[in-house]
C-alpha cells in the first residue's frame, strides 16, 4: 500500500530537499531498528523505446518498461514520472506491475501515450496500491483489456486517464485505436479487501471506443470496485461511452459491493449490466443515456439486492431499466419502506419501456420514488415511447410503489402507465400518481393508466388504506383496462380513477373473477368524471364491483355490454350524477345482479335492463310491486307481490321524472313466498319507497314504480 509517510517523502524528493530526505531516512531507521528500510523514490522516464532491462540510474537511459521492472524488483513504493514533452510507448508485450505502491503519472507539460499495439494488454496489475494517472492507454488485442487488474490486487487507483482512446486535434476522440479490445478495464482480482479500502478506485477517466468482443468499458469479475469517486468518497465523474459492449459489466458469484456513481455512461450497447448472481452492487447518481439497448440491466437468478438510485436514465434505444430471468430484491429508487424522492431515478424518453420486469422468478423487486416519463422535477412531459412500467412473462410479487413515501410518478408515457401481462401475478401497484404529475396536474399516459391483460392474475392495484391509494387520472383512454379470458382474480381497490378520456375501468374480452372495489366500504374506488362510463364490462363474466363511488361520468355509471356479460355482481356501490343510466345492460347482457346499492340523480334511469339507445330511457318494469305501506308507531310495514323464489330489495326513493324513481338508500331485503313479500322498517325512512327484484339470486331487475309516483310526472324522458 502507498503509505502516507512515503507519499510525503516523494514530494520532498521531487522538490529536491535532499537534506530533509536524509534526515527522514535516519529517523525511520532509528525509530524501527528491527525493520529493513524500504526502498522508495522517483524514477524519471525520458526514453521512449520499449526495450527491457535498460538501466534506470539515468534519466536518459530509463524507459517505461525498465522503470516498471526496476520498481518491481526493488520492492515497490516508487513514483514513475516523465520528462517534459510528448512520449509515445509502442509495446511489444504487456507492462506488468507486480509490486505494491507503484505510481505512474504524467504531470503538467507531459503527454504520455501507451499503445499496446495489439500485443496483449497495455497494463497487467498484480500489485496493490498501484496508481495510473493522466495517461493515454489503448490498443490491446482481442481477448485482453487495456488495463487488466488481477491476482489479489487492491487499492488500485485509475484516475484521469483516457482508456481505449485519446483526443484528436479536433477535440473528438479516436475510436480506431482499440478495435480489438475485450474491455477498457478488466478486474478479476480476488482475496480479502482491507477495511476501508477498495479493490480499485476508478475516477475522472474517459473510457471509450473499446471495440472488440464484447468490448465493455469496465468489466468487473471482482468485488468492492468504486467507479466515480476517490478513496475519500469525493465524486469525480468518468465518461464511459462509445464502447461496443456495455459501459460497465458486472457478472458472477461473489462479485458484490461494487459501486458505480457520478459517471456519464452513454453510447454503449447497454449502459450497466449486473448479472449471474452478482449482489449488493450500487448504481448511484449517474447519467445513463443514449445506449443502444438498455440503460440498466439486472438479469439472472441470484442477481439480488442491487440498488439503482438517483440516476438519470433516458434516451436508450430500448428500455431504461430491465430486470429479468429471476433477479430478486433489487431496488429501483428508494427502498421498500420508501424514502426521499431524491433517491429515486428519472427514467424518461427511452425508446421503449421505462422499467421492464420479466420472468417467472423475477420477484420482490421494488420500484419506488421514481419519475417515469417526466422531467426530473416530476412536472413536465418527457415520456418513454413505450409503457412506463411493464410486468410480464410471469414476473411476480414485485412492488411498484407501496406507500406515499415510495410513490412513483408515472406519466407522459406513449402507451400505458403500468402494463401487467403474460401471466405476471401477485404484483402490487400502490400509492402512485399515474397520469398526473408531481403537482397532481394532468400529464396523460397515451392509452391507459394501468393495463392488465394476456393472462395476468392476482395483481393488486391500490390497497387497504389511504397510504396505498393510487391516483389514476387524465390518461388518454382508460384509467384501468382489464382484458382477456385468462386475466383473472385481479383486484382494483382504494384508487382515485378520475377524468380519464374514456371509461374509468374497462373489463372486457372474457376477463373474469376480477374485483373492482373491496368488501370493506372504505376501501372501494372513487371512479369519477371519466369521459364515457365509470365502469364498463363487455363480454366478460363473474366479475365483482364492490363498494365504489361511481359518479359524474359522462355516460353510464356501470355499463354491462354483450351476451357473454353474465354473472357479474354490483354490490355496495354508490352510483350518482352520471350522464346516462346508473346501471345499464346492453346488447344481450343478462344474469347480472346488483344488491345494496345507492343509485340516484343520474341523467337516465337508475337501472336500465335493455338499452336500445343511450337517450331512450324505456322502462322494463319488474314483476314485483309495492302494494301496501302501513305506518305503525316507530315502524312502517311495507308489503307487495313478486315472483316466487325471488328476493325484493326495498329502497328509499329518489324522485325521477320517469315516475319509477331511483333507489338512494337501501332499506331492507325480503324473500317472495307464494307470490307475497313483506318488510318492516323504521319510520325514519318515511313513506316513499321503490324496489328491484333479484330472481334466483342471479339476475336483478330495474327499479319498480315509486310508491309516491302520483306526485311525479308519469312520462318517459
Amino acid at each position: 500500500m502507498l503509505r502516507s509517510s512515503h507519499f510525503e517523502l516523494k514530494l520532498v524528493v521531487v522538490t529536491g530537499a535532499a537534506l530533509f530526505c536524509l534526515a527522514l531516512l535516519i529517523s525511520l531507521v532509528l525509530a524501527s531498528p528491527t525493520q529493513a528500510t524500504p526502498e522508495y523514490g522517483v524514477l524519471t522516464v525520458g526514453n521512449d523505446t520499449d526495450a527491457s532491462g535498460l538501466p534506470c540510474t539515468s534519466t536518459d537511459d530509463c524507459n517505461l518498461r525498465s522503470a516498471i521492472e526496476y520498481a518491481n524488483t526493488h520492492g515497490g513504493d516508487w513514483a514513475i514520472v516523465f520528462t517534459s514533452g510528448i512520449h509515445t510507448f509502442t509495446l511489444g508485450s504487456p507492462l506488468t506491475i507486480s509490486a505494491d505502491a507503484i505510481t505512474i503519472t504524467a504531470n503538467a507539460g507531459q503527454t504520455v501515450f501507451i499503445n499496446a499495439n495489439n500485443n496483449g494488454q497495455a497494463f497487467i496489475i498484480y500489485g496493490s496500491g498501484v496508481r495510473l494517472n493522466n495517461l493515454y492507454i489503448y490498443g490491446s488485442t482481442a481477448g485482453t483489456a487495456n488495463i487488466w487488474i488481477g491476482s489479489s490486487a487492491q487499492g488500485v487507483v485509475l484516475s484521469n486517464n483516457y482508456i481505449g482512446t485519446y483526443p484528436t486535434n479536433s477535440g473528438s476522440v479516436d475510436c480506431e485505436v482499440s478495435l480489438n479490445s475485450h474491455s477498457g478495464v478488466y478486474i478479476n482480482s480476488t482475496g480479502a479487501v482491507a477495511a476501508g479500502s477498495a479493490r480499485a478506485w476508478i475516477y475522472g477517466n474517459t473510457i471509450s471506443c473499446n471495440k472488440g468482443i464484447p468490448g465493455n468499458g469496465i468489466h468487473i469479475l471482482s468485488d468492492h470496485v468504486v467507479i466515480g469517486a476517490n478513496a475519500t468518497g469525493a465524486a469525480n465523474a468518468n465518461y464511459i461511452g462509445y464502447n461496443r459492449g456495455d459501459g460497465v459489466h458486472i457478472a458472477g458469484s461473489g462479485y458484490n459491493y461494487n459501486t458505480i456513481r457520478n459517471s456519464i455512461i452513454g453510447h454503449n450497447q447497454n449502459g450497466i449490466v449486473i448479472s449471474a448472481t452478482a449482489k449488493y452492487n450500487s448504481v448511484l447518481t449517474n447519467t445513463i443515456s443514449t445506449n443502444t439497448n438498455v440503460g440498466v440491466f439486472l438479469t439472472g437468478v441470484g442477481t439480488d439486492y442491487n440498488y439503482v438510485r438517483a440516476n438519470t436514465i433516458r434516451e436508450q434505444s430500448n428500455t431504461g431499466v430491465h430486470i429479468d430471468a429471476g433477479a430478486r430484491y433489487n431496488e429501483i429508487g428508494c427502498g421498500l419502506l420508501g424514502g426521499s424522492s431524491a433517491s429515486g431515478n428519472v427514467i424518461s424518453a427511452n425508446d421503449r419501456e421505462g422499467v421492464y420486469l420479466s420472468g417467472a422468478n423475477t420477484m420482490n423487486n421494488y420500484v419506488h420514488c421514481n419519475r417515469i416519463g417526466t422531467s426530473a422535477d416530476g412536472l413536465s412531459d418527457d415520456g418513454n415511447k413505450g409503457n412506463g412500467v411493464v410486468l410480464t412473462n410471469g414476473a411476480r410479487g414485485n412492488f411498484i410503489g407501496t406507500t406515499v413515501a415510495g410513490r412513483n410518478i408515472i406519466a407522459g408515457n406513449d402507451v400505458n402507465g403500468v402494463e401487467i401481462v403474460a401471466g405476471a401475478h401477485d404484483n402490487l401497484v400502490q400509492a402512485n400518481y399515474i397520469g398526473v404529475n408531481a403537482a397532481e396536474q394532468p400529464l396523460s399516459n397515451t392509452l391507459s393508466g394501468v393495463a392488465i391483460y394476456a393472462g395476468a392474475y392476482l395483481n393488486l392495484i391500490g390497497g387497504s388504506d389511504v397510504s396505498n391509494l393510487n391516483t389514476i387520472s387524465h390518461n388518454g383512454i382508460y384509467g384501468i383496462y382489464i382484458a382477456g379470458s385468462g386475466t383473472t382474480t385481479n383486484t382494483v381497490k382504494y384508487n382515485h380513477i378520475m377524468s380519464n378520456g374514456d371509461n374509468g375501468v374497462t373489463v372486457q374480452e372474457g376477463a373474469q373473477g376480477n374485483t373492482i372495489g373491496s368488501t370493506a366500504f372504505a376501501q372501494g374506488n372513487a371512479i369519477r368524471a371519466n369521459g364515457t362510463s365509470g365502469i364498463y364490462v363487455a363480454d366478460s363474466g363473474h366479475n365483482t364491483i364492490l363498494y365504489n363511488g361511481v359518479g359524474e361520468n359522462a355516460h353510464y355509471g356501470v355499463l354491462l355490454d354483450g351476451v357473454s356479460t353474465t354473472w357479474n355482481v354490483v354490490s355496495g356501490t354508490t352510483i350518482l350524477d352520471n350522464g346516462y343510466d346508473g346501471i345499464a345492460e346492453r346488447n344481450g347482457a343478462n344474469l347480472n345482479a346488483w344488491t345494496q346499492v345507492s343509485i340516484y340523480n343520474n341523467g337516465g334511469l337508475g337501472i336500465d335492463k335493455d338499452v336500445s339507445d343511450d337517450a331512450a330511457n324505456v322502462i322494463h318494469a319488474p314483476a314485483a310491486v309495492i302494494t301496501s305501506i302501513v305506518p305503525a308507531g316507530d315502524v312502517v310495514h311495507i308489503s307487495g307481490t313478486g315472483l316466487n323464489l325471488s328476493l325484493v330489495e326495498v329502497y328509499q326513493v329518489a324522485p325521477d321524472p320517469s315516475g319509477f324513481g331511483e333507489g338512494k338508500t337501501y332499506v331492507g331485503l325480503a324473500p317472495v313466498t307464494s307470490g307475497r313479500w313483506s318488510l318492516s322498517v323504521p319510520s325514519s325512512y318515511g313513506r316513499c319507497f321503490t324496489l328491484f327484484e333479484i330472481a334466483l339470486a342471479v339476475s336483478s331487475s330495474e327499479f319498480g314504480p315509486s310508491s309516491c309516483r302520483t306526485f311525479l310526472p308519469s312520462i318517459l324522458k
